[in-house]
């Protein structure tokens, strides 16, 4: 089972074998509840826990082929026994060097799961990053969306359910500078809602031909509360994806795009007010910048994750992975329509990128080959372990992570 910070993901904890069977972890009878990213936060406490589950494939021969694990073997085949993980130790001191005791529900809770679930083979990642990284550069991850809890009919249409929870998936695939192969999705329907389903299909359909993953399998049920859970395999790019521990010391800090508009759109909304068109379209149909992320890869990132819980704690993963500290300028960080300062440091559903890099000229030089829109250098990857801001005073300012934590217990 392969959890981070950020999103709930599926990864697997030995090398693959076409065909063969899966070690999985199954957690005891406690549902995860799952409130993510800046638009939970108004809904939590309405209902909706999501239970990780099995997700179906829509034949057997769709995702077959070298380096990828059949899904339906993977997720359908014998379950070991419940693994207890072990006491959780407050004085212990992780590799990545932050201590354990500053740590919280969720947080604490996949650091005692990273712990626990065995070291994988040379060469591949399990917890700890936007996707698990398996045998021969293949990517695996995914994502779950709740009704009640992700998201709000009354601000979203099915469709656009349909089209962000595919879109979120993409963007961890972005985050490692990767490529995406295919995708399932798992439905559950509520029951007496004609036509639900083909606007979920219609959005999905609709992401899956304009970003590039073909939707090829998946499995409905009908149940209490609307769900998603889309799952997704990639490539590295030919260099190996770039993940969160490798940012170094006077390395830039970038990010791809003007942060804040998600969560300033769904302040409009809860308000009554019409949010800016802008914002309120990354809200509901995110748009994953897999083309930046290969692109950063390219120009020699270190260092990258999606910003979909926010700046300020998305950021933080880089730094505790890295066992590095970051610097920031609020000046130079790029703000979204309506949106604030303080939206665009701690806000999140942005689904811009976040890497850090040693040579911005190289950075610059390989975005505007590519033809993109130039990545805004925010700040300096230092010794520590804070994300600090820059004051007017010429001092430093600690920003702490402002983002969505699981009330995990």
């Amino acid at each position: 089972m392969q959890l981070d910070a950020a999103h709930t993901e599926i990864g697997l904890g030995s090398r693959p074998q076409v065909d063969g069977p899966v070690g999985l972890v199954e957690f005891e009878d406690h549902p995860l509840t799952l409130p993510e990213r800046t638009e939970d936060r108004a809904l939590e406490g309405g209902g909706g826990e999501g239970v990780l589950g099995p997700v179906g494939v829509g034949h057997h021969g769709a995702l077959t082929g070298p380096r990828v694990v059949r899904l339906d073997h993977a997720l359908h085949g014998p379950i070991p026994p419940a693994q207890h993980l072990r006491a959780y130790h407050h004085a212990a001191r992780p590799p990545n060097g932050t201590p354990e005791a500053s740590l919280s529900g969720e947080f604490a809770f996949l650091e005692r799961l990273r712990q626990a679930l065995p070291e994988l083979p040379a060469g591949q990642v399990g917890v700890g990053d936007d996707t698990a990284v398996l045998d021969g550069g293949l990517l695996f991850a995914t994502d779950v969306l709740t009704e009640g809890i992700h998201f709000d009919l009354r601000w979203s249409t099915p469709a656009d359910v349909g089209w962000k929870a595919l879109a979120v998936n993409l963007s961890d695939v972005a985050a490692m500078g990767g490529s995406p192969r295919a995708a399932v999705c798992g439905v559950v329907l509520v029951g007496g809602r004609t036509g639900e389903a083909d606007e979920l299909l219609g959005g999905l359909m609709a992401a899956a031909a304009e970003l590039g993953c073909p939707l090829v399998g998946g499995d409905t049920v009908v149940g209490a509360a609307l769900t998603l859970t889309v799952s997704v395999v990639g490539d590295a790019p030919e260099g190996g994806a770039v993940l969160r521990s490798g940012a170094r010391r006077g390395d830039s800090v970038f990010v791809t795009g003007p942060l804040g508009g998600g969560r300033a759109a769904l302040a409009a909304l809860r308000r009554g007010d019409d949010p800016d068109p802008a914002a309120l379209a990354r809200l509901q149909r995110p748009v994953p910048r897999l083309v930046e992320g290969r692109t950063a890869a390219s120009a020699g990132a270190t260092a990258m994750i999606d910003l979909s819980d926010g700046l300020s704690s998305d950021l933080a993963h880089i730094c505790r992975a890295s066992g590095v500290g970051a610097l920031l300028q609020p000046s130079a960080v790029p703000v979204g329509p309506g949106a604030t300062t303080d939206d665009a440091l701690a806000g999140g559903d942005d689904y811009e990128l976040c890497f850090t890099a040693p040579d911005p000229a190289a950075v610059a030089q390989s975005f505007a080959a590519a033809d993109l829109r130039l990545p805004a250098p925010i700040g300096v990857v230092i010794a520590g372990d804070e994300v600090l801001l820059t004051t007017p005073g010429g001092g430093t300012w600690p920003l702490p992570p402002g983002g969505w934590e699981h009330p995990v217990e």
